[in-house]
């Protein structure tokens, strides 16, 4: 019996951090808060408005992010679907030339971000 509460808490446990580490991946899921976060830790920040989602770009040095906040979850599938099929073909590519990528492309929820993992920490 111990054996068993004992992997059931383990088991228990190891979810619990998966689900704190999916989580930490992301940029900020508020598109202001995203952007101030950006800004205090050094970022040119662009921000942009329009009908069917809100744009943030931040750069600082090599370090960038683009993060794009949708107003439905099929256009932001939508998106990723595309991000993520060029950045397979790009990292083909990389494989082909012996180098490696330096940014990730991801989704949460209704927003989708590319950037180097540095400034997606930031955005944070």
């Amino acid at each position: 019996m111990k054996k068993v509460i004992s992997l059931l808490c383990v088991l228990v446990l190891t979810v619990g951090c998966l689900f704190v580490f999916a989580s930490c991946g992301a940029p900020n899921s508020d598109p202001q808060a995203a952007k101030a976060a950006l800004e205090s830790a050094g970022y040119y920040v662009s921000y942009y408005e329009y009908e069917t989602y809100t744009y943030i770009h931040g750069t600082l040095g090599e370090e960038y992010v683009y993060i794009y906040y949708y107003d439905s979850e099929a256009l932001a599938e939508a998106d990723y679907a595309a991000k993520e099929a060029a950045y397979e073909e790009e990292e083909a590519l990389a494989d082909v030339l012996g180098i490696e990528l330096d940014y990730e492309v991801g989704i949460s929820g209704t927003m989708v971000y590319k950037g180097t993992s540095k400034a997606i920490s930031a955005a944070k």
